[in-house]
């Protein structure tokens, strides 16, 4: 799920739109504009997992919840740089989890086959999942290392929420 709490991997398959199940759901307000950990800290608290044929989001202080993934599109969402995407809403149990624990009226929604998400650059439309900017992000330690030198704060690699991190130690 766009902007949730990230899940530690040791392999995953590829696709098209970047890692095999990655970033294919997205939290949305009533506009289906996206919602991200920028407004809501509190999405760094959901614990998203894939299970077969569909979604489960857990969180401190609430109940987990089983979503089953949606397959028809019957709703429209933006991507974050403002793309519309036809999209498949998750239900009204997942906008009501989701509302309770963030405090604002939200839906779940979820890409679809049919779906068109995609980065427009000119002429080349990569497709994507509901990624700021690239199917995936690499970085590696040495650059973050680099960086934290330099720095009068401290962080960690999460901060930069790569898909993949290579220690270049």
């Amino acid at each position: 799920v766009k902007s949730c709490r990230g899940t530690r991997v040791d392999e995953a398959e590829m696709a098209t739109t970047g890692l095999d199940g990655d970033r294919m759901f997205q939290v949305v307000d009533p506009d289906g504009n996206p919602i991200t950990q920028r407004q809501r800290p509190a999405m760094a608290t959901i614990r998203p997992t894939l299970i077969s044929g569909g979604l489960r989001l857990e969180a401190d202080g609430a109940s987990p919840i089983e979503i089953e993934r949606p397959t028809t599109n019957d709703a429209n969402a933006n991507s974050l740089i403002g793309v519309a995407v036809e999209v498949a809403d998750a239900g009204d149990a997942a906008a009501s989890w989701l509302t309770d624990l963030l405090g604002q009226p939200c839906r779940l929604v979820a890409l679809t086959d049919d779906s068109d998400c995609y980065l427009p650059f000119g002429e080349l439309r990569t497709p994507l999942s509901w990624a700021d900017a690239a199917p995936v992000l690499i970085a590696n330690t040495a650059s973050l290392d680099w960086l934290i030198a330099r720095s009068t704060e401290t962080f960690a690699m999460d901060r930069f929420r790569p898909n993949i991190t290579v220690d270049a130690g």
